[in-house]
């Protein structure tokens, strides 16, 4: 209906469902399965970032306190040695990635990107971890499936944009690190909320 109402007053080309977008690996299986992946980016910024043949490891962090710019045990990074693989481009790439497939990563980009404009060569190494966490986990992503047994009363409402017959179930889960953050010991909260078999993240 969408692509016959744009027809009759644009002119355009249907091209069938998308298969990549923006980076973005899409497969659409009608009524049964939606993935999506960011294999192709994430080898792209591997090599990019000269990681593409280096070790896996099981986390993107290690346990821990991270370094802060104050210790006197961290020296700062004056000049970086290869402009191909500099901390800003590394943790840019890698925020994209967040955004789109990959929230496994969420928390250790989110740490890195704190240390933009003070970061040291002990961020950078973090940096890198990350990239070889993705580098055995460059198949990764996001995937959906129809339930077993679909409310659809609730995917009418989100196909029509017209109230339920029924009252929707919303479920919010939240959780913080309590004052884990060693400069200002200030708190990290995270939620998700579900709609009946629906999760949105933040």
């Amino acid at each position: 209906m969408v692509i016959a109402k744009l027809k009759s007053e644009f002119k355009i080309k249907d091209l069938g469902n998308v298969k990549h977008l923006l980076g973005m690996e899409i497969t659409y299986v009608p009524g049964c399965m939606l993935t999506i992946f960011q294999k192709g980016y994430t080898e792209k910024i591997l090599v990019r970032c000269k990681m593409d043949k280096c070790k896996p490891v099981p986390t993107p962090l290690v346990k821990g306190n991270f370094p802060m710019p104050g210790d006197p045990d961290v020296k700062p990074m004056c000049v970086n040695p290869d402009p191909d693989v500099g901390y800003r481009q590394i943790v840019g790439s890698l925020q994209y990635l967040v955004q789109c497939t990959r929230p496994d990563i969420a928390n250790a980009v989110r740490t890195l990107g704190k240390f933009l404009n003070c970061f040291t060569r002990e961020h950078h190494m973090l940096a890198k971890r990350v990239l070889r966490y993705l580098r055995g986990t460059s198949d990764y992503g996001l995937v959906w499936t129809r339930s077993e047994s679909p409310d659809m009363q609730f995917v009418a409402y989100v196909n029509a944009w017209r109230p339920p017959k029924k009252e929707v179930q919303i479920v919010a889960y939240a959780d913080a690190d309590l004052g884990n953050e060693k400069d200002d010991r200030r708190s990290v909260t995270g939620f998700v909320l579900q709609v009946e078999e629906f999760f949105a993240r933040s």
